[in-house]
């Protein structure tokens, strides 16, 4: 125990806390048992211990009324990536069940899976080899184009916030997203970085940041797990590049003790390349590289001096065959995947990002309306008492028409035609009945959603009938 966590047996709702953790900068994760549902869950609790403290063993509360900015600032950033993870449904990525505010803070629950970190994993192994380093890299990259997909990034990938299952399978956890937001609000960042794993544009404020950040970071786990070694910090390798010295990070490519394929090794240093321009700009285009360029390894030298025993020649000729037949294979299967695959999975990732738009749109206008009906359309300069709870004139399906037209980018006769198909408004959005606001499901938006899953389905059903 830190001495700041609520003690075991406290209530957060319907969850008993049964112990801690862990603890951070920012807060502090516990275990706990659902009364309602008889199982064991995480609940993650919103505590900077910089700014705010722990007052009559519940409350949280900022340290001073200087603190008070910052604190709600974060507040808003950890609550927001809570609503963010909630729509994923990846079993590569933490899934967040609810969000609750209590006790002056946030407090965000997660499904409970046994296991344990990798940094731990690491610790109980010796070496990996190839395939067992990418056996826990690959899913957590599937989950990762996911999280990119949505315009969102994790910025803090480490050993430590992967999670391997007790049957093996890896999930990302624990996302750096609102630490850094609040680090760059307080100009703290040193306090939400970790060293080796975090590239130099995460040590400013000012630096642009994206898919290559994290994909910074899974190249310095995949090369914790090859070398043993945490690779040397961002700023040391600023200051070394900075006063004309050699980068001290040693590259794979110039590890010849280590029995990894060249490709493997040049994958992870293209991920560690300093400048974010010089590294993958995305999880696929990453992935593609880990597969596409196999490079075949020479475990036997040709004896240059000519033979004269018939059957050694021809044991070098069946052995020239079989290459031959593995070269011809290669290339038939990257053909293959380059024709047939690469295509359907550039197609599912931009249908994910349809997707992932058209839910942020619904979620954003079904807050929207909740204003509407909380209000009883006074919010549209209506008298009040001239509408009962719950329902609105043609104007206000007017004006929730242009909102959605707003966040669709401009595109007012699709939002026109969703608000119509709910409210009985025309395409113009005038109607002379009384819209239920409470029937407004925005059924074309969801109809339209149902058909991009529709159509990812129908990919990967097509990708695995290729495959």
């Amino acid at each position: 125990m830190n001495g700041i966590a609520l003690p075991k047996g406290s209530y957060l709702e319907e969850y008993v806390i049964e112990k801690e953790l862990g603890a951070g900068a920012f807060g502090v994760t516990y275990l706990a048992t659902d009364t309602n549902l008889d199982k064991q869950v995480v609940i993650k609790e919103y505590l900077p211990n910089e700014i705010a403290i722990r007052q009559d063993s519940v409350t949280i509360m900022p340290k001073s009324k200087g603190d008070q900015e910052n604190f709600e600032y974060g507040l808003d950033s950890f609550s927001k990536e809570a609503q963010v993870l909630a729509k994923f449904n990846h079993p590569n990525i933490v899934k967040v069940s609810r969000l609750f505010h209590k006790n002056g803070t946030a407090y965000f629950v997660m499904d409970y899976e046994e296991g344990e970190d990798l940094q731990d994993y690491i610790k109980r192994h010796n070496s990996f080899s190839e395939e067992e380093i990418l056996s826990i890299i690959m899913p957590i990259l599937d989950g990762l184009r996911d999280v990119h997909a949505a315009d969102f990034l994790h910025r803090d990938i480490k050993p430590g916030n992967i999670y391997i299952r007790k049957n093996a399978s890896p999930m990302l956890i624990d996302f750096g997203a609102s630490r850094m937001a609040m680090g760059i609000k307080s100009k703290s960042l040193s306090v939400v970085l970790t060293e080796g794993y975090a590239p130099k544009e995460q040590y400013s404020s000012t630096s642009k940041q994206g898919a290559y950040t994290d994909l910074y970071s899974i190249g310095a786990v995949m090369y914790k797990m090859a070398t043993g070694i945490t690779p040397p910090e961002a700023s040391a390798r600023t200051d070394a590049i900075t006063d004309d010295e050699p980068d001290p990070i040693i590259k794979l490519q110039n590890r010849d003790d280590l029995n990894y394929s060249d490709n493997f090794k040049k994958a992870v240093d293209w991920a560690l390349e300093f400048s974010g321009k010089n590294r993958p700009q995305g999880v696929l285009e990453f992935q593609d590289f880990l597969f596409s360029e196999v490079e075949t390894k020479d475990k036997c030298k040709v004896n240059s001096k000519k033979s004269t025993q018939p059957n050694q020649n021809i044991g070098k000729d069946k052995k020239n065959i079989t290459i031959i037949i593995v070269i011809l294979f290669l290339l038939f299967f990257l053909t293959f995947y380059f024709i047939h695959i690469k295509p359907i999975n550039t197609e599912i990732e931009s249908i994910q990002k349809e997707i992932w738009k058209l839910k942020n749109i619904s979620s954003n206008t079904e807050n929207y309306i909740e204003e509407i009906i909380a209000n009883g359309s006074n919010e549209f300069n209506y008298p009040m008492g001239m509408m009962p709870p719950g329902m609105a004139s043609g104007q206000d399906a007017k004006d929730i028409a242009t909102y959605i037209s707003n966040e669709m980018a401009g595109d007012a006769p699709i939002a026109y035609a969703i608000c119509a198909s709910c409210h009985g408004a025309d395409s113009k959005g005038n109607s002379g009945i009384s819209p239920d606001l409470t029937k407004i499901p925005l059924l074309g938006m969801e109809k339209k959603i149902q058909e991009l899953e529709k159509q990812i389905a129908d990919l990967e059903k097509a990708k695995y009938t290729l495959q």
